[in-house]
């Protein structure tokens, strides 16, 4: 025996286990273990005495309705109504039947006469029965794949051909009672026909040759005449009808037995007149059954018991003890029942996807509690619970029966501690259970308690104290078969389950938090273990986060502290890996965490749409990788995709959470030791309520139990999955409010056509899943028009108005009341243009006006032929005369580059001579007080080295640059720097200029001293302005030789110009190629001439500028008007603009600035011949607006970026280079800067950069 284990009982024990029925609900064991609330629907407005014949659901999901005033179709939101015939009238004795065959057609039978449901046109179309006789009435209706099978009053069934309609008829062969004989219940399965009549049950092999068909076989009873079969159900082998009585008959491979509701029979039943109208399998296959005494009867296949709503009212709310026709579960688990003249009712809640087990009760105990707290499953599907200090609770989900396990007084083998803290079951179904009182292994084959105590020398020490039981176990993780891994308040510990000892201890002592505002070391106590995919032990703690242990290096390697709001870590309630071995952490106030393995960062989700409760206390995942959440306010479904919660509480039918104490307190009993140990008594306490935890767990065949305060709720897989297999189909379409029909049924149609002219249009949807219609909710696209799902809640309808022509494709899904949305619905619409959008109408316009034009073209050309000699002699009279004016032009053109060339050499003499100029320098104090000062100081001043050391530089400035110097001086103690130009007084009361700039001397960061250098400049301003004067006497030269130029030559080339005109004009030439080849060239020489006296009448006659304030982005708008213009025609260029800024104003001229830019942009669209790219962008810049434009043309080398902006210079083939020049002069005249950057083969940037004008200054 291992030496930290306690004791070790006897494996022949008596089983003390407390076995015993519970009670659920109203005290009795139900077929129906939850309640079940009807409603009365009605069919249509004012409805009165209706009766529902039959019920049932097609291929699509539609429930029809067959009753005496029509048929009724419901979709889950409205029910649209059918007539038969407008000259039938339906009554209780012909009443309406239906069937479904395989295809998924729809059969009524009415009458003599037999109807199928046309899908297409939406109607039901009447078929006549060859060889019936009228005054028959059928009874039954069941279909095959080729056949419709009718049974009628006088015992004859017949074989209808779905195809021919011709008929053949089946005798039960009773002569004796052949009038007597009602067919009352047909069923098909294989080739068997089962027949059920008031005289018995009948089987009929129709599949057999006619020579080998044999007869009706009578299968039970063989005599009995009062027997009434109705209800034929198959389930496999499994063959279930109802008879007189209101008995339940089950065939089975020959055998027969008979369940009897006698033990529900109300004591004025009479049962004689029992009998069932009507039975219906369920989605879990149980049988719900209609009677005329019994009400609605509820049968549980598995354990074999009845319910009914005349006995059990509290189980099926809202229907009355009366007598009911037909029933009928859809595909979403909705019961339809229909009372004769009252009308139909139906479920609210789906049964059986949730059923609820609330109260608990021990008889053994009078101690009633059903708070429970722990969740397993024993290999046999048998689930353990753990019941908050009342040991443990056995659920047998076959039969709904319940036994306890606890601690008994004065027993040997007993459960050690009813307070039961974490639970595991292996693989030998030993139940591993942590306790304060350590860990206890539960040998349920054996009966056999075994306890294990992570510190055997403190077994007694605060043995039921949380905070200080070093034995007390919070939380469990099975590492392997053989490993367990069990946390405590004092660490972790390794388990070895075949052994049966405690291998390994690794404390948490060194493990804790410290926190900053109070300085308060929080120790670490785990609350929670996980193994994560790669095998790392995750421990959730209370105060310190998450740490990450590794079992192989046996040491803890990470610490997590999770913050949110508070400066403390938060309270980690759970830690799960999933399927996709994603962490999650959920917490007590913070909601839930993800973890991302690429940052090491957790993701919080707490307060996303749909998310009602920031406490998580548990995660389970069921079959389809969805994420539960159990919270104290209920369950939270996760989606994991949206981000999104699905909450479910009460009115959900979860009621595990709520809360049933009538006076607030929770009575306990604690077990009372002596010193030793040893158990003395029981001392009842009463605490107020606190939060409680709920729990949940995921069996292995993927049924969900959620767990707490108030019993367990049960959830089964096929809810999940049959949650998951409903559909949306178009169940309506509408042009103008007005129905379309198509040539296919509503459900099939994938493709919709649409004219212009149906600019309003809507679509109608229906999701077979009516179980919450309410919560339903619906998602729609419309690709190529929408840009994403647009979420309208429950609404079903979609209306759309004034789409554009084109292709669209219209998608929707739906999403459940449980957040599982369905596979989207794809529809095409095609919305045709009118006819002069057409391609084909475009083409025969183009056609025809290609036609006119060349017509009009072959008129002209008769003309021109004409006028070709005169014209040859008129071109080449002015050609001449345009060649002398082009040799001049060219002769003034070099006089001019000559007289630039001499003007520009003389300016770099000039700056030599500036730059070569002696500096004055001086020293003085932080005050300004002169404290060293250059020789070419005293001299330039006239004043003595002497006489200036010692004085205050103030006293040498000119009186009207004092105040400039003051401020110049505080500049500088703010930045330690600063520059300006100033005028010196010299001694002899002259002036000298001087650009001066002074920093800091600094000591340990404090200014000691100021080094000043200044430059003169009094030489400088009085070149500029000689310089400014020659530059004035320079365009005043060429301004006067432009206008003799101008004088000139531009008669001359207006004559040319109209003379060219002329000729091209008149009809003797208009259709020679030559001849306009030539016109265009001589137009083109002359538009030539024409711009170079433009540009050279602009660059000498400067314009005065109209400033104004004005916005940056009119400037930029009309740019782009103008460049995209100028791009329609060059498809090769790209154009890409680009605003950092939408507003902001700058003063200026805003035509001559336009010109400016497109210039510039001029420019670059001749820099790239054949394609490229032309970009443009505003942005705003320390102040300044700033406007890039830029190209990826051929660029420009630096010695050419030196002389760009200089008059007459130019890279190009034609033009004069004034362009850049007159640029350059408007941009120096609002004050504003130009910069260049280019590189050869790659492209040039210009960047202009104005001023920007503030609103206080606006």
């Amino acid at each position: 025996m291992p030496q930290n284990k306690l004791h070790s009982l006897s494996k022949i024990s008596n089983c003390m286990r407390v076995v015993c029925l519970v009670t659920l609900l109203t005290g009795q064991i139900f077929a129906l273990q939850q309640a079940i609330t009807f409603e009365k629907i009605p069919l249509y407005e004012g409805q009165h005495l209706l009766t529902v014949f039959d019920i049932t659901q097609d291929s699509v999901g539609y429930v029809w309705f067959a009753s005496n005033k029509g048929m009724f179709r419901y979709d889950g939101y409205r029910f649209k109504h059918y007539i038969l015939e407008k000259d039938k009238n339906i009554t209780w004795n012909s009443k309406v039947l239906m069937t479904v065959d395989p295809q998924g057609n729809l059969w009524a039978v009415f009458q003599h006469s037999l109807y199928k449901y046309n899908p297409v046109k939406e109607s039901f179309e009447p078929y006549q029965v060859n060889g019936y006789q009228n005054r028959m009435r059928f009874y039954s209706i069941a279909s095959d794949s080729s056949y419709i099978w009718l049974g009628n009053n006088k015992g004859l069934i017949y074989q209808v051909d779905k195809k021919t309609f011709e008929s053949n008829k089946l005798n039960l062969k009773k002569d004796q009672y052949q009038n007597k004989i009602l067919i009352l219940g047909l069923s098909i399965t294989d080739s068997l026909l089962w027949i059920g009549s008031n005289i018995g049950l009948h089987k009929y092999n129709y599949c057999k040759s006619d020579t080998n068909k044999g007869p009706i076989k009578i299968l039970f009873p063989s005599d009995n005449l009062k027997l009434y079969v109705r209800g034929l159900l198959i389930d496999g082998n499994n063959l279930f009808f109802g008879s007189t009585e209101c008995k339940l008959n089950h065939f089975e491979n020959g055998k027969f037995r008979q369940y009897d509701w006698s033990n529900k029979k109300r004591p004025d039943s009479k049962l004689e007149t029992s009998r069932i109208n009507s039975m219906c399998f369920d989605n879990n296959k149980n049988i719900w059954i209609a009677s005329n005494s019994a009400g609605v009867l509820f049968f549980n296949r598995k354990s074999k018991r009845f319910s009914s709503s005349c006995i059990d009212t509290d189980l099926f709310q809202g229907l009355k003890p009366d007598p009911f026709e037909t029933i009928f579960v859809d595909k979403s688990g909705i019961v339809w029942v229909s009372r004769a003249g009252k009308g139909i009712f139906r479920s609210v809640i789906p049964p059986f996807k949730v059923t609820n087990y609330e109260t608990i009760i021990n008889p053994a105990d009078s101690c009633r509690n059903e708070y429970l707290t722990n969740i397993t499953e024993l290999s046999n599907g048998t689930m353990v619970f753990s019941i908050d200090q009342n040991g443990l609770l056995f659920f047998d989900p076959i039969y709904n029966t319940f036994s306890f396990v606890k601690h008994e007084k004065g027993k040997l083998n007993t459960l050690p501690c009813n307070d039961i803290t974490a639970m595991i079951c292996d693989k030998k179904d030993n139940l591993w259970l942590g306790s304060p009182a350590g860990l206890i292994r539960y040998d349920i084959p054996h009966n056999l308690f075994e306890q294990y105590f992570p510190e055997p020398d403190s077994v007694h020490s605060h043995y039921f104290t949380q905070t200080k039981n070093k034995n007390y176990i919070s939380s469990l993780c099975a590492y392997s078969d053989s490993i367990l891994w069990v946390s405590t308040n004092n660490g972790i510990y390794k388990f070895n389950t075949s052994r049966q000892v405690f291998t390994e201890k690794y404390s948490t002592d060194s493990l804790s938090y410290i926190i900053p505002e109070k300085s308060i070391q929080q120790r670490a106590k785990p609350t929670c273990l996980e193994k994560d995919g790669e095998d790392i032990l995750w421990v959730g703690t209370a105060t310190a986060g998450i740490f990450l242990f590794d079992p192989d290096k046996r040491k803890f390697i990470k610490q997590y502290l999770i913050k949110r709001t508070t400066s403390s870590p938060i309270v980690i309630n759970d830690i799960h890996c999933d399927s996709k071995k994603q962490i999650w952490v959920s917490s007590h106030t913070s909601g839930i965490f993800s973890f991302d393995s690429t940052t090491g960062e957790f993701i919080n989700f707490s307060n996303q749409r749909g998310m009602i409760s920031a406490g998580v206390d548990k995660f389970i995942e069921d079959s389809l990788s969805n994420l539960w959440l159990c919270c104290p306010n209920g369950v939270m479904l996760f989606n994991s995709e949206t981000s999104t919660f699905t909450y479910f509480n009460q009115k959900d039918n979860f009621h595990f959470h709520v809360h049933k104490k009538n006076d607030g307190f929770n009575t306990r009993k604690n077990p009372v030791h002596d010193k030793n140990g040893k158990f003395i008594s029981s001392k009842i306490s009463k605490t107020r309520y606190t939060k409680y935890r709920t729990t949940g767990y995921t069996c292995r065949d993927g049924t969900l139990y959620f767990a707490g305060p108030n019993g367990f709720t049960q959830i089964r897989p096929d809810f999940l999955n049959q949650e998951s297999n409903h559909k949306v189909y178009l169940s309506g379409f509408n042009i103008f409010n007005e129905p379309v029909h198509f040539d296919k049924p509503l459900y099939e149609v994938e493709e919709i056509k649409l004219s212009f002219k149906d600019y309003i249009f809507s679509f109608e949807f229906m999701f077979t899943n009516t179980g919450f219609v309410d919560r339903n909710k619906f998602a729609y696209w419309l690709q190529g028009f929408e840009k994403d799902w647009q979420y309208t809640g429950s609404n079903n309808t979609r209306e759309y108005f004034n789409i554009p022509p084109g292709n669209y494709t219209m998608l929707v899904k739906a999403c459940s009341a449980y957040g599982i949305w369905t596979k989207p619905l794809s529809i095409n619409i095609i919305i045709t243009p009118p006819f002069w959008q057409t391609w084909w109408f475009r083409i025969s316009l183009f056609l025809f006006m290609a036609g006119v034009i060349g017509l009009i073209f072959w008129v002209r050309e008769k003309n021109l032929q004409r006028q070709k000699n005169l014209l040859e002699i008129q071109v080449k009279e002015r050609t001449n005369e345009l060649h002398k004016s082009n040799k001049k032009l060219v002769d003034e053109i070099r006089f001019r580059r000559k007289v630039e060339k001499e003007l520009r050499k003389s300016e770099e003499e000039y700056r030599d001579l500036f730059e070569n100029a002696y500096d004055v320098i001086w020293i003085s104090d932080p005050e300004g007080n002169i404290q060293a000062a250059n020789h070419y100081l005293a001299s330039l001043l006239g004043y003595s080295r002497n006489e200036i050391i010692g004085k205050n530089l103030l006293d040498f400035i000119s009186p009207e640059h004092r105040f400039r110097a003051i401020r110049f001086f505080k500049t500088f103690q703010q930045k330690g720097f600063c520059e300006r130009e100033l005028n010196f007084q010299t001694k002899e009361r002259g002036t000298r200029i001087l650009w001066t700039k002074i920093r800091a001397i600094k000591e340990d960061g404090k200014i000691v001293g100021i080094h000043g250098i200044g430059r003169d400049s009094t030489e400088l301003r009085k070149a500029q302005a000689e310089l400014q004067e020659a530059e004035r006497m320079k365009r005043e030269s060429i301004k006067q030789l432009t206008l003799k130029i101008a004088h000139e030559i531009k008669n001359p080339l207006a004559s040319i110009s109209s003379s060219a005109q002329l000729v091209a004009s008149s009809k003797d030439y208009r259709g020679n190629p030559k001849i306009q080849r030539h016109m265009n060239v001589i137009n083109k020489s002359v538009n030539t001439c024409n711009q170079v006296i433009r540009e050279l009448y602009t660059f000498t006659h400067k314009p005065a500028m109209n400033f104004a304030n004005f916005p940056i982005n009119d400037l930029i708008d009309a740019v782009l008007t103008a460049t995209e213009s100028r791009l329609a025609t060059l498809p090769n260029i790209k154009l890409i603009v680009k605003k950092d800024i939408n507003n902001g104003t700058i003063h200026g001229d805003k035509f001559r600035l336009e010109q400016t830019l497109m210039n510039l942009i001029n420019n670059a669209i001749d820099a790239m011949t054949d394609k490229g790219i032309l970009s443009i962008h505003l942005y705003r810049s320390e102040n300044r607006i700033n406007i890039d434009i830029s190209d990826t043309g051929c660029g420009m080398s630096q010695e050419t970026i030196k002389k760009l902006f200089t008059p007459f210079f130019t890279s190009k083939s034609t033009g004069f280079g004034l362009g850049m020049s007159i640029v350059k002069d408007i941009i120096d005249a609002h004050h504003a800067t130009i910069n260049v950057k280019s590189e050869v083969n790659k492209g040039t940037r210009f960047t202009v950069s104005f001023e920007e004008i503030k609103k206080k200054e606006i």
